[in-house]
């Protein structure tokens, strides 16, 4: 057992010195004259720093440690713990595209030691060196001890029935987690299966704008013709336990909302109004990012949040939500915040 942790350790001691080795001996001959000085912007020590820190402070980690400089060699050296939740790849692949374009050299190895405990602990040792900047070993690797507490953003697309079959396609096979709130008819019934198919939510909303029969309520219809209403809706979208609806529609604003609100509830589905939603809409993609960041701010510290946005505006915020994703809140199923609040209450 004692020689199978010297093998594994001397293993380590080899990568590491290959990787040192690299780090020392600079850029080759070869590849100094087949840079372009015109093309290529020469950092500084600092520019190199920063722009880590940079990096780091967009996923929320603090964790960057001064190790011991690897002497005579004037090598800067640091430790960088991550958080259990963050793969070290993402946090490279940020590295890799911040400093594309200048004259630094980057190189990582992965590797693994033992310590205390039994598991071995995955470490990436990363190698940056510029002419002017010098040479840099960072050593990445993820702590449990170390969590991000972000909260939850469910997002639902409001105009999904009015989009093209190539805006359509790209929201079904889109890689994260989204919701679209469609309208109960006959061809919302094959449409809902299409979503649930993608793993994606279709969030049925009950509004003014119902035009099948079928589905239709209003203040004037009778308690029977209500009923009749909600026993058709929950027999065709019977996989879903709540309903939404539109916080302006006649119906929620009238007094037969109670009715229909306590039909639903016989029947153990909820019926939710969408004013617990945010709606992000403006004239200009100023005002819109605005509203992004004000209406999710919340969920950097924890909490959750549900938005309402149009297709349009959906592309204009991407580049926001990758932002929020980096410090790890995470993009759920819209469902799922609603049946959990609910459960709660």
């Amino acid at each position: 057992m004692l020689g199978k942790k010297i093998t594994i350790i001397l293993l380590f001691a080899l990568a590491f010195f290959l990787l040192l080795a690299n780090i020392l001996t600079g850029p080759s001959e070869k590849e100094n004259s087949a840079k372009d000085p015109l093309s290529k912007q020469n950092l500084s020590t600092d520019e190199v720093m920063n722009g880590i820190i940079e990096i780091l402070k967009e996923f929320d980690v603090d964790t960057l440690v001064v190790k011991n400089r690897v002497k005579k060699r004037d090598i800067k050296s640091y430790t960088v713990k991550l958080p259990a939740d963050l793969p070290i790849p993402v946090i490279l692949k940020d590295i890799y595209n911040r400093f594309k374009g200048s004259d630094v050299k980057i190189s990582a190895l992965d590797t693994a030691i033992r310590g205390k405990d039994p598991k071995p602990i995955q470490i990436t040792a990363l190698s940056i060196q510029g002419e002017d900047a010098g040479k840099f070993l960072f050593m990445f690797e993820n702590e449990s001890k170390i969590s991000r507490k972000k909260g939850e953003l469910g997002i639902y697309i409001n105009d999904f029935a009015e989009l093209n079959k190539e805006e359509t396609q790209y929201l079904l096979t889109y890689p994260e987690a989204l919701g679209f709130l469609i309208l109960p008819t006959k061809e919302a019934r094959d449409l809902k299966e299409i979503i649930r198919a993608n793993r994606k939510d279709a969030g049925i909303i009950i509004s003014d704008e119902v035009s099948d029969i079928d589905y239709k309520v209003h203040s004037k219809y009778s308690k029977r013709r209500l009923l009749m209403s909600v026993k058709l809706l929950i027999g065709a979208f019977t996989e879903y336990s709540f309903f939404l609806i539109d916080k302006d529609a006649e119906i929620y604003n009238s007094t037969a909302f109670a009715f229909l609100e306590s039909e639903f509830n016989k029947r153990n589905y909820k019926i939710i109004p969408t004013y617990k939603f945010d709606f992000i809409d403006g004239e200009s993609s100023e005002v819109i990012l605005h509203k992004f960041r004000s209406m999710t701010r919340k969920t950097i510290k924890g909490e959750r949040a549900i938005i309402s946005v149009s297709n349009e505006n959906f592309i204009t915020i991407q580049d926001e939500l990758k932002k929020l994703k980096k410090k790890g809140v995470h993009i759920v199923l819209p469902s799922k915040l609603i049946g959990e609040e609910e459960s709660i209450q």
